[in-house]
């Protein structure tokens, strides 16, 4: 039960070769209370099963003595799947545009587009694919938006994707509040 004031990251171990992480912010560190995210890149010819290593200061209050605390969180994998090339393309004539403004405080506006009028479901997804908002609409032919208010969110990076007739496509939206 310590204060905490901020967790730095110091490295992640265990990557494959060809892969960098970055932190969502210049300094990889994180004031108390507030939330981050570490985006993982890069290109290997090795798949498999990754296990990682984050490797992080915690920062703590003790007394109005700031203590660094030395933490090792070992729970993520990262899976690595190979492919050899695309071996279909299907062609649909629905098209989701990115999210404007991108990043948002509260309300964006996320434009589509539909070649004939249909259902599409809309979800926003939170970065551990939990799905955090879901709507069914009727989408007439052509251009179209949904209004997306997300007081009920905390601040992050979250995916959106309609689904039209079997088909999905997911975009990246950013909420600071």
């Amino acid at each position: 039960a310590y204060d905490i004031d901020s967790i730095t990251i110091a490295g992640i171990s265990g990557l494959p070769v060809g892969y960098e992480y970055a932190c969502n912010n210049m300094s990889c560190t994180i004031p108390g209370g507030e939330q981050a995210c570490i985006e993982i890149s890069g290109t290997t010819d090795t798949a498999g099963d990754y296990p990682l290593i984050i490797s992080l200061s915690i920062y703590v209050n003790l007394a109005g003595t700031v203590l660094a605390l030395p933490y090792n969180y070992a729970d993520y994998t990262l899976t690595v799947q190979l492919t050899d090339g695309i071996n279909t393309i299907v062609q649909n004539n629905t098209s989701l545009e990115q999210n404007l403004p991108n990043p948002f405080s509260e309300f964006t506006k996320i434009p589509f587009s539909v070649k004939e009028p249909t259902e599409v479901l809309f979800q926003v997804f939170n970065m551990v694919g939990e799905s955090v908002y879901v709507q069914s609409l009727r989408a007439k032919e052509g251009d179209n938006t949904i209004d997306f208010y997300a007081e009920d969110l905390n601040s992050g990076i979250y995916l959106y994707s309609i689904t039209t007739n079997g088909y999905t496509q997911t975009k990246r939206m950013l909420l600071r509040k």
